[in-house]
């Protein structure tokens, strides 16, 4: 009997009667950090669960004696065993087999000769699911636990949603201000959502994922529309996205094969009423081709605006319309592409915008009033998506005779949610180069630049408070010059700015940069007394968003239209919980 370490927990069990196949599944597998225990037959590995429950099972089709379907069905019979994933080995070409095991419990298989990139994908993938799953067994325990505890007092229902948000955001973490494609452009991002209760079904994330190895990105958004309102939409909505967020862990997995296992990983689950099903549109775009992929799984197309012109997609003639997310247990989901261009706008919304005049007896709004009423605001100039997003939400709530306000009131009978992003490079940039020679040179420099930016701000049709500006332009160029050039005045410090969606300046120094990830947070009490750390805790308290390239000599501030004032934001970042 060949057996791993059993004292560890949390193994791979490979069951097949070939030797040679066992021993290079296991060397496969332990190369890539994973360990494993064999079993040679299916009663041999019916006695290893009996030890030890494995986190996995990879086994074999075709054995004597007992062969994989009837040791699968066992396993499913045993509630010890009835959720441990397993994937099927099976040299058969006979897909009636396949199909057998899938109805049997399986979650995949893999065929023989196996290809190595492809089997550790997959069982890193179900691995992933099946801790995903079990971290929301834990989350519903608890929640579970709170809402009874809550019964007792008057707010219940309240503490329960705030904590199931809070995990949510733990899941998905904070939407970014800015995707960086490269030193020139970059992605400018923002969701609003309004529930029409204390919180809703509808939940937005955007990720950036890397690919092993050759360190190519990608960023995937994806917004969620989940039936109902209570709070076990919430609930629903936190699964989904561990879910899905599991599965972008396979950076090679494409748009149309996630949303395939989404949607098997969501019917199979026990946590979801045939009456649970949810609508996505999800968009996979690579930073380096610019190519955007997307799909629509019965949620309402997003609107790209180019050039004045409004266009939906999907399209109605193409593919990339499919149906909602579990519904059915199989559904095989299309994709569609276009190449996104400098300028471009695409705006995401829930179906709660566009049926917000059903409340006043009046029929919903159509895609092609949609884009009509974009084309009218867009016009021949290019006004920043997220004043175009505000315009188009107001417009129609005021139209509706309804509240709908970011932050503010939903007095419409559904969640409404409006999402945004725009393909930026810098336009207009103005430049200046300093060479400070003491302290009150540095001093003149800064009033002199705070002033331009000001005026440039107010002619680029953007009001910023002077106050938080200078502080922000202080605490960076001073860093630059102190600490990056050593206050040597032979050294420059760029300073350039430009305004698109955000008010936006970057400074750049000469000097060899820092570890702006290791920086310490001075507010925890054993930081209270240090200098450093300090500078960058001024930037990002008033700065709307501050990030930094390179060595760490290169530094970008942003000031929104629409900021909440210094005092009124959070500084603490979210753990990301996929890197």
């Amino acid at each position: 009997m060949e057996t791993g370490n059993m004292e560890n927990i949390g193994a791979i069990l490979i069951v097949d009667d070939d030797p040679v196949s066992r021993t290079l599944l296991a060397d496969e597998l332990a190369e890539a950090g994973y360990e494993t225990v064999l079993a040679a037959s299916g009663q041999e590995a019916l006695e290893q669960v009996l030890r030890r429950i494995p986190e996995l099972v990879l086994l074999d089709v075709m054995m004597p004696e007992m062969d994989g379907f009837e040791v699968c069905q066992r396993l499913k019979q045993k509630d010890a065993t009835r959720d441990v994933p397993i994937i099927f080995l099976t040299g058969l070409s006979d897909k009636r087999d396949v199909v057998r095991g899938i109805q049997l419990g399986a979650v995949d298989y893999v065929s023989k000769p196996f290809n190595s990139a492809e089997l550790l994908a997959r069982v890193r993938t179900h691995i992933e699911l099946k801790r995903s799953r079990d971290l929301i067994l834990a989350i519903n325990t608890q929640l579970k636990a709170e809402v009874a505890e809550r019964e007792r007092i008057q707010k219940r229902q309240e503490v329960s949603i705030d904590l199931a948000k809070r995990v949510l955001h733990l899941v998905n973490g904070a939407t970014p201000r800015y995707i960086e494609l490269d030193s020139k452009s970059a992605l400018f991002l923002e969701a609003l959502s309004m529930p029409c209760y204390a919180e809703g079904g509808d939940h937005f994330f955007a990720r950036t994922i890397r690919e092993p190895g050759t360190g190519h990105k990608r960023t995937i958004m994806a917004l969620k529309d989940q039936s109902g309102h209570e709070v076990s939409c919430i609930l629903r909505s936190i699964i989904t996205d561990l879910f899905h967020n599991a599965l972008l862990r396979d950076a090679h997995r494409g748009i149309e094969q996630a949303l395939g296992a989404l949607n098997h990983a969501i019917y199979a689950s026990d946590a979801f009423l045939e009456e649970d099903f949810f609508t996505a549109i999800v968009l996979d775009i690579d930073h380096e081709t610019r190519e955007m992929r997307y799909a629509s799984a019965g949620h309402p197309p997003c609107i790209l605006i180019r050039g004045g012109s409004a266009i939906a997609l999907p399209g109605t003639p193409e593919g990339g319309r499919n149906l909602p997310l579990g519904a059915l247990p199989e559904v095989n989901y299309t994709a569609r592409s276009i190449v996104l261009e400098p300028g471009d706008q695409v705006l995401l919304y829930t179906d709660g915008l566009v049926e917000m005049p059903i409340a006043s007896g009046h029929p919903a709004i159509t895609t092609n009033d949609l884009k009509k009423q974009i084309e009218r605001l867009a016009g021949d100039h290019q006004i920043p998506i997220c004043v175009i997003m505000r315009i188009v939400l107001a417009e129609i709530a005021r139209n509706c005779g309804l509240e709908v306000a970011p932050g503010g009131a939903n007095t419409s009978p559904d969640d409404v949610t409006i999402a945004g992003f725009e393909f930026e490079q810098p336009m207009d940039q103005q430049e200046c180069i300093w060479h400070p020679a003491d302290e009150c040179h540095f001093g003149s420099l800064l009033q002199e630049t705070v002033e331009r930016m000001l005026q440039d701000a107010a002619r680029w049709g953007m009001a910023i408070d002077s106050s938080r500006l200078r502080m922000a332009l202080d605490e960076a160029a001073l860093n630059a010059w102190r600490h990056g050039n050593e206050s040597n005045p032979e050294r420059a410090i760029a300073l350039r700015w430009w305004c698109g969606n955000d008010f936006r300046f970057e400074i750049v120094d000469e000097g060899s940069g820092f570890q702006f990830e290791q920086a310490p947070d001075p507010t925890l009490p054993e930081n209270v007394v240090k200098e450093s750390g300090r500078g960058i805790f001024m930037m990002r308290l008033f700065a709307d968003d501050v990030s930094w390239y390179g060595r760490g000599n290169h530094m970008v501030a942003s000031f929104g239209r629409y900021s909440a004032s210094a005092s009124g934001r959070r500084l603490k970042r979210p753990l990301n919980l996929w890197e």
